[in-house]
């Protein structure tokens, strides 16, 4: 069975030694520990990928997926592409045309790349992606499932204040510490459990 938001809330309540914490209050520091979590830790867990094929009206703007948090490469038929500044990347729009793509940049919720390719060309995105917010009970992620204690400790971090002995704070913050770098290079060495790449999924009218 994964481990659920429920559990996760109750690792929390049961270290805390109180039962007076708001749910509003006590999912915040949950949400807070796994979001502090996602901005630093950098595992197979999050990896994500998307694709688009491009038609014969394509302008080179490519929708960034929704629930992308970093990007980790950008590839047209295959070939990684080179980010560059965005006044580059229009430049070599509008002097190449069209051709094999090497450069990209992000202008807000796009891709733009360059040159520009022909049609039927495969844009492929690697990316680390953000987690749906857990809200109810049976609600469960990849890395609250794999990662269950690493969590608790985050949200005990954000609820230090709720602790009835402070003291503990301390140990929280170390056991997170430990956890964060075991799993980090665990990730770095490719042998994290259950750390297969999610399924690649097209976007939603991800080409302009």
């Amino acid at each position: 069975m994964p481990i659920t938001l429920g559990d996760i809330r109750a690792r929390v309540i049961d270290s805390l030694k109180r039962r007076d914490v708001p749910l509003a209050t006590l999912d915040r520091f949950i949400t807070d520990g796994i979001r502090r979590i996602q901005f630093n830790l950098r595992t197979p867990l999050s990896e994500a990928q998307a694709e688009v094929v491009t038609s014969g009206s394509f302008t080179g703007k490519v929708n960034v997926p929704n629930d992308l948090l970093n990007l980790i490469s950008l590839q047209v038929n295959g070939m990684e592409l080179t980010q560059r500044s965005v006044s580059e990347v229009r430049r070599v729009q509008t002097q190449v045309g069209i051709g094999q793509p090497t450069y990209y940049c992000r202008v807000e919720n796009q891709f733009l790349i360059a040159p520009l390719p022909g049609p039927g060309a495969l844009v492929h995105i690697d990316y680390h992606q953000d987690f749906a917010a857990l809200v109810n009970e049976t609600d469960t992620n990849p890395l609250i499932d794999v990662c269950p204690q690493l969590v608790t400790w985050g949200a005990l971090i954000n609820a230090g204040d709720w602790s009835l002995d402070p003291a503990r704070q301390a140990a929280w913050a170390q056991g997170f510490a430990t956890a964060f770098a075991e799993i980090q290079e665990q990730a770095d060495r490719d042998i994290l459990l259950n750390a297969s790449m999610a399924p690649c999924h097209a976007i939603d009218g991800g080409i302009r």
